[in-house]
């Protein structure tokens, strides 16, 4: 028994087992060649996708004048870079009848807000001085009642903007005063937030009255 045992065990030593092992590495090579090969595929076409998505935000984001399409506003909201002198022009599309060009105008900016955490600290105040100023400008033009979807985007964004500034200015040492632009930008946004809570409160007086 133990006889037939032994002869029906493969010799190791064997020109078959070199061929075997061979083949093993053949497969092995060809799997890994395989792998590599998906791999570069993939990351091609993810770049060439991100490419042709933003293919029509390099012309707008080069020129001087021009609203962003519904298209570009949904590319920003994925995460594409904003450039400053482009955000009002974001802004101003919130204040638009369109809803859900209004939407995409919000979350565009909402997607640029968490951003500009990562710049250094000169840049980020630039780009949110940019901000309050944009929202001073598109409040000022909209002429809406202050429960209005488009104005309460407005004013959410300048909350944010309020706290933001002093988030950052509990971190400074006690009673230093904000420094420039975070002065102003704080103070725009102050006053839309402000001006709104009192449009409101008239309004509840209003309301109460018999």
């Amino acid at each position: 028994m133990e006889n037939l045992d032994l002869q029906s065990t493969p010799n190791p030593f064997s020109a078959f087992a070199d061929s075997e092992r061979n083949r093993s590495r053949r497969n092995l090579w060809s799997a890994a060649k395989l792998l590599g090969t998906s791999v570069a595929l993939f990351c091609v076409v993810v770049i060439g996708q991100q490419i042709w998505n933003d293919a029509d935000l390099v012309p707008w984001m080069s020129t001087r004048s021009g609203a962003p399409t519904n298209a570009t506003l949904q590319k920003l909201c994925r995460g594409a870079e904003l450039e400053p002198n482009r955000i009002d022009l974001v802004v101003a599309a919130i204040a638009s009848e369109d809803t859900e060009r209004s939407r995409l105008g919000f979350q565009a900016i909402e997607t640029a807000r968490n951003e500009w955490v990562t710049l250094p600290t000169g840049q980020r105040q630039q780009n949110r001085h940019s901000l309050a100023l944009a929202l001073q400008r598109t409040a000022d033009k909209l002429r809406v009642p202050a429960n209005d979807e488009r104005h309460q985007r407005l004013l959410k964004l300048a909350d944010a903007i309020v706290q933001e500034v002093l988030a950052e200015s509990s971190l400074r040492e006690t009673n230093s005063p904000l420094p420039s632009p975070d002065a102003e930008t704080f103070d725009i946004a102050m006053t839309l937030v402000t001006a709104a809570d009192q449009v409101m409160d008239r309004f509840a007086d209003h309301q109460s009255l018999p």
